[in-house]
């Protein structure tokens, strides 16, 4: 038999032996990469048994952000940006239904949205957000609860506000000479107050006592730090400190346990999990995992259930 001959007789075996290894090689080379969705959903997470329930679904590209339960459980608060192209506004939701109405507020100037995260009041009259100016300016509002009344209490570059357990003081974060500080204010009469002075500081969360402010310190150019501030004393004690990026507290209501957001868990997109945490910074217990990123976490009055913002890892 010719060269030839085996030369051609050899090539369709040969092809037919590499063919899947070529194949294989071209779905390694073109398998998409892990990346967070373009759209974000409303989570409930049973404390106990860590079970999410999706309680606003994906639609689109819709962006959620800002949870805030009413203190009776039945709704949640929270801002919603319908589209990519749409202004973002207020919104609530019924925590069994699933029903979502838009809550038009009053008295907001031409251009102006909601952003950030939005706090309903203690007694359920009232609810504190962020409203952003075409300009990009932030300033925290206050807004009685069927959309009316609306008025500033923060001052400029103001952001992620809070409600003291009493309703009488609010705190919120605002930006001084390129560093965040948080400041209180009486709810009626009165000026705000800086409660922090050295790192930048954001996201203060008040203990149910009223005697502590949890709240997110920035540890390095990319770290923060979980802390609480004892009003008191002003001691502040860090409780999640690690070289990761720790945001986003907020107090179990029976004040024995924090909740947090963090990218401790590593990954090739940060997601960042839910994690428990004790006041006195014992290790922390996760709570979700990295199928998706969870932020903004709120607990319900009965502390059974956290309502957190979920953004899908696809791919």
């Amino acid at each position: 038999m010719s060269l030839r001959r085996v030369c051609a007789s050899a090539f369709p075996l040969a092809l037919a032996v590499l063919a899947p290894f070529a194949l294989s090689a071209c779905a390694r080379k073109e398998a998409p990469q892990p990346r967070l969705a373009p759209y974000s959903e409303l989570a409930l997470l049973d404390v106990r048994t860590k079970r999410v329930r999706i309680l606003l679904p994906r639609r689109g590209t819709r962006v959620v952000d800002g949870p805030s339960w009413s203190p009776d459980g039945r709704r949640i608060v929270f801002v919603s940006r319908p589209c990519a192209s749409c202004m973002p506004s207020l919104a609530t939701i019924n925590a069994r239904t699933g029903v979502v109405r838009r809550l038009v507020v009053h008295g907001l100037g031409a251009g102006d949205s909601v952003s950030g995260r939005a706090a309903w009041s203690p007694d359920g009259r009232r609810i504190l957000f962020v409203v952003t100016n075409p300009s990009g300016e932030s300033e925290v509002w206050l807004v009685r609860s069927d959309g009316s009344g609306a008025r500033q209490v923060g001052g400029d570059d103001s952001r992620a506000p809070a409600w003291s357990p009493d309703g009488k003081v609010i705190s919120y974060s605002a930006e001084v000479h390129e560093l965040l500080r948080i400041y209180v204010i009486p709810r009626v009469g009165g000026g705000p107050r800086r409660i922090t002075t050295n790192a930048s500081s954001d996201q203060p969360a008040f203990s149910p006592d009223g005697r502590t402010i949890a709240f997110s310190r920035l540890g390095s150019t990319i770290t923060w730090d979980v802390c609480l501030l004892e009003l008191r004393t002003h001691a502040v004690r860090c409780i999640a400190k690690t070289s990761a990026i720790e945001r986003d507290p907020a107090w179990e209501p029976s004040g024995n346990r924090v909740v947090l957001a963090s990218d401790r868990a590593g990954g090739a997109i940060g997601a960042r999990s839910l994690y428990l945490v004790a006041p006195t910074g014992s290790e922390a217990r996760r709570l979700t995992g990295q199928e998706a990123d969870a932020s903004s976490p709120c607990w319900s009055p009965d502390g059974r259930t956290i309502v957190f913002v979920r953004r899908p890892v696809l791919g």
